[in-house]
């Protein structure tokens, strides 16, 4: 194929990617290396500039890694996109350090480390897309690390052409032009243009996981059958059809089982059991990755593991990749990064004793608390605004004659929902990671028997509703203003 061809037909895919992904008169962030795949979709991106309406942003990271070479990296594009008249930021970011400080692997610090830059990068310029250099070879390499570390359906799909990354609380978009273009192929542009990209060294190395895929199995497999990339290539893009209809599915569910409040989701159990048990795995997955802001090593052992302890587990907890976790309650489950719900906002300490009428509304400090007869099981109504409203339902054990507001007090002792015995509340709440400055603002909702409920975190095992319950006491604890 000549030069000119060559050229033509890379740049055609470029641009039909860019109007399939409907990014037409949009800015991009174009993460660049150096190499020979991120140098042929800026030049291909910027020779389309013109006619496609997009705007240009190079992003470059320095990572550190390789002294000298890294440095002459970054001067490399640096000086492209001065040639180009291409606005460009580059940084630089100790990874060694920040893999020390996250306890990761090298090529999870490293992958980390560049989201965040870009991210950052996106935001400063007021882009929420960021255009990745990845090609068919990285699509087939990627499906492979996935089959090796367990993934299911997902992880069969590998990469897609457009993706969003939740990272920093930035939902940021990740487009990749080159999905159906080969290294070959990105090599062959820049021979044609005369241009020079840069050779990373470390890519040969075998120590990363990635490489050892690279370059000693799938030597082996093609070597085995000559097909393989195009036939994983086709079992990906078999997938995504797959997928897609799952996906329609999940959409039609999410609304009604799933909650969405601020950066924590809340799944309503009821609802979630009457699911079909297809559905269950991939709606739990999606709620994983809604939080977490991605799907990076959430297998399927954790997925099963969420589902089950929803459908299940009452008083039980989870922790799950990227300091997720799952709380599962009696009527609902939570799952959020670090601090629990309530811990989202922090109310002064009560003080005192104030007892809780039934039916009926009292106002305790910073806290309006409506109790109310409700009939077992009653239509869904609970809900959860960012640690300012709670909602749990109590049995007949819970006597109301004697239903009170308070705080902690020295020896309390509590039995959260799962447990056969009663432990300290200290205890309980250093369990669950409560910080102390917060613990003296959280109501206990109390009987003549103890503590019915911490709100926000557990109610007691004994004060549950039975199956067998025709009624049920409904207690909601809203912060006001």
């Amino acid at each position: 194929m000549s030069a000119p061809d060559v050229v033509t037909r890379f740049e055609r895919e470029v641009g039909a990617a860019i109007e399939a992904a409907r990014l037409t008169g949009r800015k991009l962030v174009v993460a660049v290396s150096g190499g020979p795949d991120s140098l042929a979709m800026l030049y291909a991106l910027h020779r389309l500039q013109d006619g496609l309406r997009v705007t240009l942003h190079v992003a470059h990271l320095d990572h550190c890694l390789r002294d000298d070479d890294s440095a002459a990296d970054a001067e490399f594009v640096s000086q492209t996109c001065a040639k180009l008249g291409v606005a460009v930021t580059v940084e630089a970011t100790d990874v060694l350090a920040f893999q020390k400080k996250h306890r990761m692997s090298l090529e999870e610090a490293a992958r980390e480390a560049r989201y965040r830059f870009l991210a950052q990068a996106a935001e400063r310029v007021g882009a929420n897309t960021v255009a990745l250099g990845h090609t068919a070879d990285d699509q087939v390499e990627t499906v492979m690390m996935n089959i090796i570390r367990g993934a299911g359906m997902r992880g069969l799909r590998g990469m897609t052409p457009i993706s969003t990354r939740r990272i920093s609380g930035m939902d940021l978009t990740l487009f990749r032009p080159l999905l159906n273009l080969s290294k070959q192929d990105t090599v062959a542009y820049c021979n044609a243009l005369a241009l020079s990209p840069r050779f990373d060294e470390s890519n040969l190395s075998v120590q990363m996981t990635r490489n050892k895929v690279r370059h000693k199995l799938l030597p082996m497999l093609r070597e085995a059958n000559p097909a393989f990339d195009d036939n994983v290539l086709r079992l990906s893009r078999n997938v995504d059809d797959a997928l897609a209809v799952v996906d329609r599915a999940v959409d039609a569910v999410w609304p009604v089982v799933v909650a969405e409040e601020g950066e924590h989701i809340r799944i309503d159990r009821e609802k979630f059991r009457k699911l079909n048990d297809n559905v269950h795995p991939h709606l739990m997955m999606r709620a994983l990755s809604h939080v977490k802001g991605n799907a990076l090593d959430i297998g399927r052992k954790h997925v099963d593991d969420s589902v089950q302890a929803v459908l299940q587990s009452p008083g039980s907890q989870l922790h799950l990749p990227g300091g997720l976790r799952l709380s599962v309650e009696q009527t609902a489950a939570f799952l959020y990064v670090g601090d629990d719900p309530i811990a989202q906002g922090q109310a002064s300490p009560i003080t005192g004793i104030s007892p809780l009428p039934v039916p009926g509304v009292t106002t305790v400090g910073e806290w309006a608390i409506t109790t109310e007869r409700i009939k077992t099981p009653p239509p869904n109504r609970l809900s959860d605004t960012g640690g300012r409203q709670f909602i749990e339902r109590f049995g007949p054990a819970v006597d109301v004659s004697s239903l009170a507001v308070r705080n902690r007090v020295p020896g309390d002792r509590f039995q959260p929902l799962g447990m056969s015995g009663a432990k300290k509340l200290k205890d309980f709440m250093i369990d669950r990671k409560i910080p102390n400055s917060l613990r003296d603002s959280i109501p206990l909702i109390v009987t003549s028997r103890g503590i019915a409920w911490v709100v926000g975190w557990r109610i007691a095992e004994w004060a549950k509703v039975d199956h067998a319950d025709r009624e049920c006491l409904q207690i909601t604890v809203e912060r006001a203003g």
